[in-house]
């Protein structure tokens, strides 16, 4: 060993002091913030001792720890006098070292926010009630027109998808155009109907139902049929009401009155003085005039707030307190109040909505201000998960607090109330998380100025009593709560480069990563022209963007000039996830020389790299940078499943499979502990008996009951954050979700001696029995996209109960619980021995009958990705029919095979992978356990083999074929015949196989923690397959810990760096064990 020494002089920096994770935060509201801090020495061997805390208001101190005997760093609470709202500390530290010297840092910051105190201000938005257009599907619109070619649009998604009715002199015909960018991308003009009129008309009333038509000319009867298109699954949305207007290219039209409505609710009546429906067209005494023109709008567009004030005094400081029930953006005087994307972020609206605080001191201004809001739908009132729109509410609301403290000691509070004014006349005029944003530079103005568009108001109800999915909760209220960590903001601009026009006049470009966000376009044409923004994961080999995958998330922007030289467009309510954009025409055709440039703005919670990890292998390199592009780009409000289709919803499954890796990856300890928020919210709405959700926020796909492997995110994901991050108390906090889960998947329901139940009969011949009642019953999921679908899902479910309960016997452990501790032992323990009793053999073999779930092909038969089918076969090892990896893998990891029988369960393991080519085939459940039970049964050299696999199915076959991001499916693309996944579910960006890269940390690497925090830590490097060197890095929370072996002449050398103030136990490939402390240190063996 070589001791890499460094100067003698003792110096030790104290650096990187946060508090709740933040380095100057403000708008927080916990009671008891935490505090930490690292030390840096240049002295080998430099241990903390003791620390003293010392919080300031002013002047005065609120807590002085005095001098505490620790050596942590991290996570000290706060325990002093309680904090006020709304008021800045400054916090110092001083620490003493082994020898007694003592070192004290600079001054930190942290502003409270509200402390759970009321906003009293009111809820605001449009002052008539509203519904999301896109959501109507029952309508009626009328008017009195002149025209002898009347061209009434409904149904329109934009100018290239729409409904028009031809209204002539003689007849009215009806059509359906289409870009038919679904299908083949074949425009099209479908006749839907032609219907004789007997004398030409000058009013009309429409009424849709569905696709039903009653059209009334001058109040006789033209139409009563069922013409309108359909829905199309998998496929953007026809049948509702979305936009309308006035297609008069070519003609002329002049209404007189305008009047849309739905169920008896009025979304526009128009006499076009200054209102939302003269943006179709010019007006003049009461007339609307569309000429040679082709407008449309949404009836329910962007809700637009503002309010005037003056200010007569010197500032000293002033914060805006904001939230809002949809997707907001303030400004003060023009100007947007910050960076942020998406506030005030994605939880269950029901429960609980976060507010933002922002520093305003120096955006008011001497005299006249105003302070504005723009709200979009959201997840409140627009589409969220696969499940529809106004999943939480109908409209948009803003709630706000503007706090002004004057250098003369007094203060002023401007509030949302009937004070403020409204307008729908705005540039916004549609906008949806999932489907896109329109945009209509004619429509901006200055926010300053006095203009007829602005009206009064409205109040809106205030937030209810929560509702839950099931029951009633009697003790439980919706609250507003500060933001918790970062909020979402551009962490990186990827240009974009030309890559082909295909179809004719659609421009595609490339920016060169899959990510998600949206983008900065600048363009340059004639005022009015229209120009249509679609994003795809992928290209056909063509170069026309392959969007099929995108479901019914139309994911199109519209941005309509003005006529400046040059304009620039960035959508902000709409995300996106994409690698390639292509830019045509909204109803007419475009020419490449617009367009200026074509930017991909990458938006994200996390922006923290924290693991570095290189190899000599490219390949497996560009996987660990798409592994974490694939946790940057869906980190966004919440740990989504896919970016880019109608889903985009918080998975459990999915964040419990690849917690570990994230955490190596990024700091996520703030997003993940504000995700824990949003599930234990979910448990607490679900309201079932401690059932966990699919998803959390609860909004979309839950399938009854829970699940086994999903809901157990409730015991594994606050235990990878403790893990990593030390933070007791996010065990504390999540104890009780935690206990409700174990206890909720072992009550004498959710459990038997094995029999299983298809299509609500048992099948007690189709089923592996225990001898006591601890196997789960049949679930509703098991190993999702996996090429081996024979892991019967009880066997999985059963696996995740022994796990989840050994998770909550350790942490009853550290909570000091002792009763729970002994009864989650004694509950790990019989469903081990059960999980034994029907699975595991004499030999260390498993075996079992394949699933029984009726979910795929004929005759009920549950069939695997590669087609073979599972029901009434019996797999067992020297059979036709072998056992899984994933039931292999889980078995291993969870310590479920009896530890006399793991040398043979380690032959049998190796033989799952070996007979299939040295392939794997997990799906989602046995993803993060593969290569962690391969190594802890001494078969890394397998896990080598498996990680360095090119042929699909395995981790380096995407990469190969380009990818830049995680595919959902092994299959979601096939190179050799150039064939797409199953469109239902296939996405480009979907970071749950990413699992494997905290194998690159815990073993190739070999940095695992000893003590919860990395504050003592082992170093364990392994080498094998063709690698000839790995380096990297994780920078725990006390530091920057980094190891790196190489292999050349028969010799292998490592180098690591231990932080100050931490320890390592160092094991070397060849057996040697080191303790190290903090420094840099360099090793040679032979091997």
């Amino acid at each position: 060993m070589i001791l890499i020494k460094q100067t003698e002089i003792r110096i030790v920096i104290i650096y990187d002091m946060k508090t709740e994770d933040l380095i100057n935060p403000i708008g927080i509201d916990e009671k008891k913030p935490r505090f930490s801090w690292k030390l840096q020495s240049k002295i080998i061997g430099t241990l903390q001792t003791a620390y003293r805390i010392i919080v300031r208001s002013d002047n005065d101190t609120v807590w002085d720890s005095g001098k505490v005997t620790s050596d942590r760093s991290i996570c000290i609470e706060y325990d002093g006098q309680s904090l006020s709202a709304m008021t800045k500390y400054s916090w110092q530290v001083s620490v003493w070292d082994e020898q007694g010297n003592e070192y004290t840092s600079d001054t930190a910051d942290f502003e409270t926010g509200l402390m759970n105190n009321e906003f009293n201000s009111d809820w605001i938005g449009s002052p008539q009630e509203t519904v999301n257009t896109y959501a109507v599907d029952n309508y009626k619109i009328s008017c009195t027109f002149k025209s002898d070619n009347l061209g009434l649009v409904v149904n329109a998604r934009n100018k290239d998808n729409y409904v028009l009715f031809n209204i002539g002199k003689d007849s009215v015909s009806v059509y359906e155009i289409s870009d038919n960018a679904w299908n083949d991308n074949v425009p099209y003009k479908k006749l839907l109907g032609t219907f004789h009129v007997t004398e030409h008309a000058d009013s009309l009333e429409l009424s849709v139902n569905k696709t039903n038509v009653l059209l009334y000319l001058n109040g006789q009867k033209v139409i009563d049929e069922d013409i309108l298109p359909k829905n199309i699954i998998n496929q953007p949305r026809k049948a509702f009401l979305m936009s309308v207007g006035f297609n008069q290219l070519n003609s002329v039209a002049e209404i007189s009155h305008l009047k849309i409505e739905t169920n008896n609710l009025v979304l526009q009546e128009d006499n076009f003085e200054n209102g939302l429906l003269s943006a179709l067209g010019t007006y003049e005494n009461g007339k609307l005039t569309i000429n040679n023109a082709f407008e449309i709008v949404n009836p329910v567009p962007s809700v637009n707030l503002r309010k005037r004030f003056n200010i007569e005094k010197t500032i000293k400081s002033a914060r805006l307190y904001a939230s809002a029930q949809g997707f907001y953006n303030a400004c003060i005087n023009g100007e947007k109040v910050s960076d942020d994307f998406y506030n005030p972020g994605f939880t269950d609206y029901r429960l609980r909505i976060q507010y933002q605080t922002f520093d305003v001191t120096d955006m008011l201004a001497d005299g006249k201000n105003i302070i504005s809001a723009v709200l979009g739908k959201g997840h409140y009132s627009g589409f969220c998960g696969y499940s529809g729109a106004m999943i939480y509410g109908k409209e948009s609301s803003f709630i706000a607090m503007l706090n002004i403290v004057y250098t003369d000691g007094t203060s002023e509070v401007i509030k949302t109330d009937s004070s403020w004014e409204f307008t729908d006349k705005a540039p916004i005029s549609d906008c949806d998380y999932f489907d896109g944003e329109s945009y209509d530079a004619r429509l901006e103005y200055n926010p300053l100025a006095d203009d007829k568009r602005w009206v009064k108001c409205g109040i809106k109800q205030q937030p209810k009593k929560p509702v839950p999915t099931n029951g009633t909760l009697s003790d439980t209220d919706f609250k507003l709560t500060a933001q918790k960590g970062n909020t979402a903001k551009i962490i990186k601009n990827f240009v974009g480069k030309f890559v082909c026009e295909n179809p004719k006049n659609h421009f595609v470009y490339d920016v060169g990563q899959n990510m998600v966000g949206t983008i900065k376009l600048k363009v340059k044409g004639q005022c009015g022209q229209s120009i249509k923004i679609r994003y795809g994961e992928m290209t056909h080999k063509d170069g026309c963007i392959y969007i099929k995958n995108l479901r019914s998330a139309a994911n199109t922007d519209i941005y309509t000039l003005c006529g400046r030289d040059t304009e620039e467009f960035i959508p902000t309510f709409a995300s996106h996830g994409f690698r390639y954009v292509e830019i045509s025409g909204n109803g007419c055709d475009i020419s490449k020389d617009m367009i200026i440039s074509v930017d991909g703005l990458a938006i994200s919670n996390i922006d923290t790299v924290t693991g570095e990890f290189e190899c000599s292998n490219p390949l497996i390199n560009r996987l660990q940078h798409n592994i974490r592009w694939g946790e940057i780009g869906n980190f966004l409000l919440i740990p989504t499943d896919c970016p880019q289709r109608n889903e985009r919803m918080g998975w459990t499954g999915d964040m419990q499979v690849f917690a570990k890796t994230g955490a190596y990856n990024m700091n996520i300890k703030s997003f993940i502990d504000k995700w824990l928020d949003d599930l234990i919210d979910a448990q607490t709405m679900y309201n079932k008996n401690g059932a966990v959700p699919d998803t959390a926020p609860l909004g979309g796909d839950n399938r009854i009951d829970g699940c086994g492997g999903w809901g157990d995110a409730a015991t594994i994901v606050p235990w990878e954050m403790y893990e990593t991050y030390g933070d007791i108390r996010i065990l504390k906090k999540c104890y009780d979700m935690m206990k409700k889960w174990v206890e909720y998947q072992n009550s004498t329901d959710r459990r038997n001696y094995g029999v299983r139940t298809v299509d609500g009969k048992e099948v007690p011949e189709q089923s592996d029995l225990a001898t006591i009642p601890y196997i789960q019953v049949q679930q509703c999921r098991g190993d999702h996209l996996t090429y081996d679908n024979s892991t019967p899902y009880i066997y999985s479910a059963t696996a995740y109960a022994a796990h989840s309960a050994d998770i909550l016997r350790r942490t009853a452990c550290i909570l000091g619980k002792t009763d729970d501790e002994k009864r989650y032992t004694e509950l790990f323990e019989n469903i081990k021995r059960a999980f034994n009793d029907a699975w595991v053999n004499d030999d260390g073999s498993v075996s079992y009958y394949g699933e029984v779930s009726s979910q795929t092909a004929h005759c009920g038969e549950s069939v695997a990705l590669d087609g073979s089918v599972t029901r009434y076969t019996y797999y067992a090892e020297n059979t036709p029919h072998c056992p899984s990896q994933t039931a292999y893998a889980l078995a291993v990891d969870f310590d479920l095979i009896p530890k006399d029988k793991l040398k043979n369960t380690r032959k049998y393991f190796k033989n799952s992978i070996l007979r299939n080519n040295g392939k794997l085939t997990v799906g989602f459940l046995g993803i993060s356990h593969l290569a962690p039970a391969l190594s802890k049964v001494g078969l890394d050299d397998v896990a080598f083999k498996l990680l360095e696999q090119e042929d699909n199915p395995s981790w380096l076959y995407s990469v190969k074929n380009g990818a830049t991001t995680i595919w959902e499916r092994w299959n979601s693309y096939i190179a050799e015949t150039d064939t797409f996944g199953d469109v239902s579910m296939n996405s480009f960006n979907h970071y749950s196989y990413g699992a494997i890269g905290q194998w690159f940390f815990t073993d190739i690497l070999g940095i695992r923690p000893v003590e919860f925090g990395y504050k003592s830590f082992m170093l364990a490097p392994k080498f094998g397959g063709g690698l000839t060197y790995a380096k990297g890095s994780f920078t725990s929370p006390y530091g920057k810990i980094s190891s790196a072996w190489k292999l050349h002449d028969g010799k292998f050398t490592y180098d690591c760096t231990v932080p100050t103030n931490t320890t390592a136990t160092l094991k070397l490939p060849n057996g040697d064990i080191h303790t190290l402390v903090d420094g840099s240190y360099h090793f040679e063996i032979d091997v």
